[in-house]
C-alpha cells in the first residue's frame, strides 16, 4: 500500500507542479499590471490619490487647452468662421520672414481630403506647376524660375560647368548639386491668398530650392494642425459640457480674457470661491503673475513639485496667449457625470481585487511548486518494484546531447513565452483583458515548464544512478584516449600509417595532380584493408565454432599474417584446453554415476536382509520393552537407508538418462486427491490442515503416472517434514485452455536462509540443521522429472513462505481418448529427449 501511495504522490506532484507555475505567473501578471497602471501606493488610499485620477485631470486640462486655442483661434464667436484667415510665418535664411494667409474654410476642407506630400525631382514639379499653369505667361514664368534656380545652383558648383568650384569646398557644391535634383513639395489644393502657388512664393521671394522644401514642409504642418484643431472643435464643446463632465475650469488670461466652462461665473474670484467652499470639489488654482496656489490635492501630489511647475509653463506655452494667466481647475468628487473620471475610478475599483488574487496566487503556486518540485527531485528514479534508479529512454542519451537537445528545447519555448508575452502585452488595457493574458502567458509557461521539468529530472536520475558522467561523451573520448594509450604498441603504429596515407594522398593529389597515380594508391589501400578482414573473419568463424560447442576445430594459420595469426594460435590452444575439460569432466561423471550405481547394488542385498530380519523380530512375542524399542529403530533406520538408496539409484538414472517414461493421459485431479488421502495421517500427527482448491471433473496432462505420482509424493513428503506444526497447507488446482497449474504452499518450521536454486540442487535441505530425517534429494528429483515430463517446476520463497508450483500442458478431453498405438509412438518419441536430456545433463 505504501507503494502504491507514493506512486500516486508523484503523479499527483507532476500535475501539481505544472498547476503551481501557472498560479506563479498568473499572479505575477495580475501585480504586474496593477504595478504597471501606477496604483500600488494607491491600495488603501482614495481614488483621488491615484495615478489613474491624475491621467484623467491631465487629459481634461489638455481638452481645456484645445478649447481654449480653438475659441481665440478659429471659433471666437462659438462657430467656425470659414472666411476667417489663418496666417503661417516662414523665415528664410538671410533673416526675411514670409507671412502666407489661408481661409479657415479651405483649411478645413483641404484637411478633410488629406494632405500629400512628395519628394521628387525639382524638374518634375516645375512642369507640373507648368500644366496646371492657366497661361502660357503662367508658365513661361515658371520656366523661367527653373532657369534661374538652376543657374544659382550651377553658379555654385561652377560657371563652366566643369567639376572646378567657384568658391567654397568640394562638400558643398555636391550638397547644392543635391539640393538642384531633389524637392519636397506639397500637391496644393488651396493657395495663399496671396499668390497663386508655393512656387510662386519661391521664384518672388527667390527662395533657394532648401528654403522652398522647408516652405512646404511648414504648411503642411500647418494644414494638418489647424485642420486637427478644427475637427475638434464640436467633439471639445461637447466633452467640457457641464452636463458632460465633472471638470470644471476657469482661465483668464492677461488681456482679461475669459475661458470657462462654468456657468454664471464671470470674474476669477468667483470662480475660485465657487470650487473653494463648495466640499465634494477638489480644486487646484494658481495665478502665473505671483505664483500663489491654492488646493486641496492629496500631500506630495505633482503640483508641488518642480515637474508640476515645468507642466504649467507648457499648458501656458500651448494656450499661446502669454505668460500672465490665472487658472482654476475642479474636480466634481460625487462623479455625478459619465466621464473619463467616473470611469477611472471604475476602472480602479476593478484593479484592485487584482492585487490581491495575484498576490493569493502567487503565493499559493509559489509554495505549490516549491513542494512537488523538491518531491520530484527527490523521488525522481524511484520505481514501485526492486532496488535501483529507474531510467527511461532520454535518461540514456548522452549527457551532452542531452543537454544540447534540452538547451533547444529550452530556447525553443522561452522564445514561445517571449510571444506569448508579447501578444498578451498587447491586450492589456482593462482589468477583463487580464483574463485573456493569463490564459495565453500560463499556457506558454506551462509548456515551458514541461520541458525544463523533464530536462531537471533527467539530470537528477543520472546523477543517482552515476550515468553523468559514466554515459558523457567526454569519459567515452578519455576511455578512448586512455586505450589507445595502454595499447600504444598497436595504436601508434596504425596511427603512424594512417598519417602517412594522408600525406601520401595530399602529395600527390596536391603537388603532382597525378589522378591515375592517386587512383592506384586508393586501390592498393582498399585491396590490402580487404585482405586484412577476410583475416578477421576467419579467426571470428573459427570462435564461432568452437562456441557452439566444436572444441576439436582448428583455424588454418596458413594463410594468416600478424596479430590474426598470433591470434588463431590462441584460440586453437584454447579449443584444446576445452576439449580436455570436456572430456575430463565426462569421465568424471561417468565414475560417480558408477559408484553410485555399485555403491547403491551393494547396499541394497544386505539392506534387504536386515529389513527381512527386522520384520521377523517384530512378528515374534518379545515382551521386553526395551528390545522391542531397539526393533522399532532398527525398522525405522533401515527404511530410512532404503529409501535413501532408492533416490540414489532414481537420481543416478535420471542424470545418466538411463530411464523409460511411459507417456499416458492422466487424471490430474484425481491423483491429487488420491496424494492427500496417503498424506491425511501424516499431515495430521503434525497438526498440519490441508486447504484445497481443486476444481470438479477431469483435467488431463500427458504424463507418466508413476513419475508423476513420485513428483507429487516428493512435495507433499517434504511439507509433512519441514511444515510448521499446527499450521495451513493450501493444495490449489487451476487450468486453462492451455495448461494446468498446481501449487503447493505452506509455512517453513525453520527460517529459508538459502535461495530457491540451491533447494533444489542435490543433498541440499531447507533444514540446514538436519535434525529432520531427508536425503536432500527429494525437490532435485522432483525438478528433473517434471522437466522430462515436459512440465516446469518452480519454488518461490518469501521470507517463512514456501510455495512450490508444477505446470504442465493440458490434455484436451477429446485427446485422452488416443489410442494405444498413437501413445506407443509418443512414448518412442518422448524416450529419444529423456536419452538427451541424460547426456546434457551429464555434460
Amino acid at each position: 500500500m505504501k507503494k502504491e501511495n507514493r506512486t500516486t504522490a508523484i503523479w499527483v506532484c507532476r500535475v501539481l507542479v505544472h498547476v503551481g507555475i501557472a498560479g506563479i505567473v498568473s499572479g505575477l501578471l495580475m501585480i504586474g499590471y496593477f504595478l504597471y497602471k501606477g496604483n500600488f501606493t494607491t491600495l488603501n488610499s482614495s481614488f483621488e490619490a491615484s495615478q489613474g485620477f491624475y491621467d484623467a485631470y491631465d487629459t481634461m486640462m489638455t481638452w481645456a487647452e484645445d478649447a481654449i486655442w480653438i475659441k481665440n483661434n478659429v471659433a471666437p464667436n462659438g462657430t467656425i468662421e470659414e472666411d476667417r484667415l489663418m496666417a503661417v510665418d516662414f523665415t528664410a535664411d538671410n533673416g526675411n520672414t514670409l507671412t502666407l494667409h489661408y481661409r479657415l474654410g479651405d483649411i478645413n476642407r483641404w484637411y478633410m481630403k488629406g494632405v500629400t506630400i512628395f519628394d521628387d525631382p525639382y524638374a518634375d514639379y516645375v512642369q507640373l506647376m507648368k500644366e496646371k499653369a492657366d497661361t502660357q505667361e503662367a508658365a513661361d514664368q515658371a520656366e523661367a524660375g527653373a532657369q534661374a534656380t538652376d543657374g544659382a545652383a550651377a553658379e555654385v558648383q561652377g560657371t563652366d560647368g566643369t567639376d572646378e568650384a567657384a568658391s567654397g569646398s568640394d562638400a558643398e557644391a555636391t550638397d547644392a548639386s543635391s539640393e538642384a535634383e531633389s524637392y519636397t513639395w506639397l500637391e496644393e489644393e488651396y493657395a495663399p491668398q496671396e499668390y497663386g502657388s508655393l512656387l510662386e512664393v519661391a521664384l518672388n521671394n527667390e527662395l533657394t530650392v532648401s528654403e522652398t522644401s522647408q516652405l512646404n514642409r511648414i504648411v503642411r504642418d500647418f494644414i494638418e494642425d489647424t485642420g486637427d484643431r478644427v475637427s475638434q472643435f464640436y467633439q471639445r464643446k461637447d466633452q467640457l459640457d457641464p452636463a458632460n463632465t465633472n471638470f470644471r475650469y476657469f482661465a483668464q488670461d492677461e488681456d482679461g480674457g475669459i475661458y470657462t466652462n462654468m456657468e454664471g461665473i464671470s470674474t476669477i474670484e468667483d470662480a475660485e470661491d465657487a470650487v473653494i467652499n463648495q466640499a465634494d470639489m477638489m480644486f487646484y488654482c494658481w495665478n502665473m503673475s505671483n505664483g500663489a496656489q491654492q488646493y486641496n490635492f492629496p500631500e506630495g501630489s505633482f503640483h508641488e513639485s518642480a515637474e508640476g511647475e515645468m507642466w504649467r509653463r507648457n499648458w501656458l506655452s500651448r494656450t499661446d496667449q502669454g505668460d500672465d494667466w490665472a487658472v482654476v481647475t475642479a474636480v466634481d468628487t460625487t462623479y455625478s457625470a459619465e466621464d473619463i473620471f467616473s470611469l477611472a475610478r471604475k476602472e480602479l475599483d476593478s484593479e484592485r481585487p487584482l492585487f490581491v488574487v495575484g498576490v493569493v496566487f502567487l503565493a499559493v503556486g509559489g509554495l505549490m511548486y516549491l513542494i512537488c518540485f523538491l518531491y520530484l527531485t527527490f523521488t525522481a528514479g524511484w520505481q514501485p518494484a526492486g532496488e535501483g534508479c529507474r531510467l527511461y529512454v532520454i535518461d540514456r542519451v548522452n549527457t551532452e546531447m542531452s543537454m544540447v537537445l534540452f538547451g533547444v528545447l529550452a530556447l525553443v519555448l522561452l522564445w514561445g513565452d517571449y510571444l506569448a508575452i508579447v501578444l498578451a502585452g498587447n491586450l492589456l488595457y482593462t482589468p477583463d483583458d487580464v483574463a485573456s493574458a493569463v490564459v495565453v502567458i500560463s499556457a506558454a509557461a506551462v509548456a515551458s515548464n514541461l520541458g525544463l521539468m523533464a530536462g531537471w529530472l533527467s539530470l537528477v536520475r543520472r546523477l543517482k544512478a552515476g550515468l553523468l558522467w559514466k554515459n558523457s561523451l567526454c569519459r567515452k573520448l578519455c576511455c578512448f584516449i586512455w586505450d589507445c594509450w595502454q595499447a600504444r604498441s598497436v595504436t601508434l603504429r596504425t596511427g603512424l600509417c594512417y598519417v602517412g596515407f594522408l600525406i601520401v594522398h595530399f602529395f600527390v593529389y596536391h603537388v603532382m595532380d597525378s589522378f591515375w597515380l592517386l587512383l592506384v594508391l586508393d586501390i592498393g589501400v582498399g585491396a590490402f584493408l580487404l585482405w586484412r578482414a577476410i583475416q578477421k573473419q576467419r579467426v571470428n568463424q573459427g570462435i564461432r565454432q568452437i562456441t557452439a560447442g566444436e572444441v576439436d576445430y582448428k583455424i588454418d594459420t596458413t594463410h594468416l599474417r600478424g596479430d590474426y595469426r598470433t591470434e588463431a594460435e590462441a584460440v586453437n590452444h584454447i579449443g584444446e584446453g576445452l576439449s580436455n575439460a570436456v572430456e575430463k569432466s565426462l569421465k568424471n561423471e561417468r565414475l560417480k554415476t558408477d559408484l553410485i550405481t555399485n555403491v547403491s547394488h551393494d547396499i541394497k542385498t544386505p539392506l534387504t536382509s536386515i529389513i527381512n530380519y527386522v520384520d521377523l523380530l517384530k512378528r515374534e512375542n518379545i515382551q521386553d520393552e526395551k528390545v522391542r524399542g531397539y526393533i522399532d529403530v532398527l525398522d525405522k533406520k533401515s527404511q530410512r537407508l532404503k529409501n535413501l538408496t532408492e533416490d540414489l539409484v532414481e537420481a543416478s538414472k535420471i542424470s545418466s538418462g538411463n530411464i523409460k517414461l511411459e507417456f499416458m493421459p492422466i487424471d490430474f485431479v484425481q491423483l491429487i486427491w488420491q496424494t492427500n488421502g496417503e498424506f491425511e495421517e501424516k499431515f495430521a500427527a503434525r497438526g498440519l490442515n490441508l486447504v484445497c482448491s481443486i476444481p470438479e471433473g477431469p483435467i488431463y496432462v500427458m504424463a507418466d503416472g508413476r513419475r508423476l505420482w513420485r513428483v507429487v509424493e516428493n512435495l507433499y513428503n517434504n511439507t509433512a517434514k519441514y511444515a510448521l506444526q499446527d499450521s495451513r497447507v493450501y493444495a490449489d488446482l487451476k487450468a486453462d485452455e492451455e495448461q494446468v497449474v498446481f501449487s503447493l504452499k505452506n509455512i517453513s518450521e525453520q527460517p529459508l536462509n538459502i535461495s530457491a536454486d540451491e533447494l533444489t540442487e542435490r543433498f541440499v535441505r531447507g533444514d540446514v540443521s538436519r535434525t529432520t530425517e531427508g536425503s536432500g534429494l527429494g525437490l532435485s528429483i522432483a525438478q528433473n522429472l517434471t522437466t522430462l515430463q515436459k512440465g516446469k517446476f518452480e519454488i518461490y520463497l518469501d521470507g517463512d513462505l514456501f510455495r512450490v508450483t508444477l505446470t504442465f500442458p493440458r490434455v484436451k478431453a477429446d485427446s485422452s481418448e488416443k489410442t494405444e498405438e498413437a501413445v506407443s509412438q509418443e512414448n518412442g518419441e518422448n524416450q529419444e529427449v529423456i536419452m538427451d536430456a541424460g547426456e546434457k545433463d551429464a555434460h
